[in-house]
């Protein structure tokens, strides 16, 4: 399955990281909870500036299942 990608939403001041993976890679993604809903931010580490993108927010159990998918592959 494919995730749809969005510029990162400017509304919300307060985010808490529940996962990420190593930003030792190229790509880094954060399973990120804010405001009792969460989501996937993706940041792609570019020079000069690096790219950011976000999935749709979910209930905190879908984007845990989503983020799971995402690491095993099934997601992209």
């Amino acid at each position: 399955m494919k995730l749809v990608w969005h510029e990162p939403f400017e509304g919300v001041t307060r985010v808490r990281a529940l996962a990420w993976t190593c930003d030792c890679r190229a790509v880094v993604y954060e399973l990120l909870q804010a405001g009792g809903r969460a989501f996937i931010r993706k940041t792609i580490q570019a020079e000069p500036t690096p790219k950011v993108e976000e999935t749709h927010r979910w209930s905190i159990e879908e984007a845990r299942r989503v983020w799971l998918a995402l690491l095993c592959g099934e997601m992209r």
